[in-house]
Order: C-alpha cells, then sequence, then structure tokens
C-alpha cells in the first residue's frame, strides 16, 4: 500500500513539473516574437548581410560598468547596425557612417566570456565619442561585413 502511495506521489510531482516546463517555453516563446517581429518589422530581410537573433549584449561604453547584459537580435544592413535586446527592453541603431572602429576584444566594461567580441567604436548623434560590444556566433560575418561597409575608418 506504501508503495502505491510513493508512485502517485512521484507521478504528480512529475505532472507538475512538466507543466512548469511548458510553462516556461510557451513563455520564452512568447517574448521572443517581439524581438524578431521588431526586426522583421523595419528591416526588410533582403537588406539584412548578417542576424544574430541571440546576440548577447556587453554595454555601452558611455553607460559605465554596471549596466545590465542581455540577449537580442543584432542586424547588419548597408546602412546601420541595428540591436534590440529581450529584457530590459533597449533598442540602438548605429548608422554605418557613424562608426569609427571596428575591433575583436575578449573583454568589454570589464566582462568577458573568453570568446572574441565584436566591439563598434563610433560617434553619437551629439558627437560623443562611445563604444558598444556584442559577443556573436558569426563573428566573421559581421566583422567582415563591417570593415567592408566602413572602408578604412572600420579597420
Amino acid at each position: 500500500m506504501n508503495f502505491a502511495i510513493l508512485l502517485i506521489v512521484v507521478a504528480w510531482l512529475l505532472a507538475f513539473l512538466a507543466v512548469i516546463i511548458l510553462f516556461r517555453v510557451l513563455q520564452s516563446r512568447k517574448r521572443e516574437q517581439p524581438v524578431t517581429a521588431g526586426w522583421a518589422g523595419r528591416i526588410a530581410p533582403e537588406d539584412a548581410l548578417c542576424i544574430d537573433r541571440s546576440a548577447s549584449w556587453f554595454g555601452r561604453q558611455s553607460q559605465g560598468m554596471a549596466q545590465i547584459r542581455g540577449n537580442g537580435v543584432l542586424v547588419l544592413t548597408r546602412k546601420a547596425l541595428w540591436f534590440r535586446r529581450l529584457a530590459p527592453d533597449l533598442e540602438i541603431t548605429i548608422p554605418l557612417e557613424s562608426i569609427r572602429k571596428i575591433s575583436t576584444p575578449r573583454s568589454f566594461l570589464g566582462k568577458s566570456i573568453f570568446r572574441p567580441l565584436l566591439r563598434v567604436d563610433f560617434v553619437t548623434r551629439q558627437g560623443q565619442d562611445d563604444a558598444a560590444a556584442w559577443y556573436v556566433r558569426d563573428l566573421e560575418c559581421f566583422y567582415a561585413g563591417l570593415r567592408d561597409l566602413c572602408g578604412p575608418r572600420g579597420a
């Protein structure tokens, strides 16, 4: 009899765990939709030269070291580098003509994952020097694309 009760308790726990996992999967898919829709609604798919739907944001130099990292969509077009972070919501567009330097350091603002990052130094609309960095899966696509589009000023 005790064995039957134990089996029932284990079955209920497994069912409860399955419901929690299903809920988490549905929530993560629901959160990803606005990010994907955000770039697709602004950038025609044929204009996207490089896309990383899970780019890891390392921050912006002008905002200091105490920033929240997070994943989002990074898209390179012939006119701009566009990023939208999932949570907390953040959107940044860097026009290619404002880019001054492209590099691949292993850390940015004291943060590292011990892999090369994409660092972009640029000038803001207010004329201030700034930089941003991401970890992207296809670093070569973004680095080569930016180098080709920005010419000598990006190297």
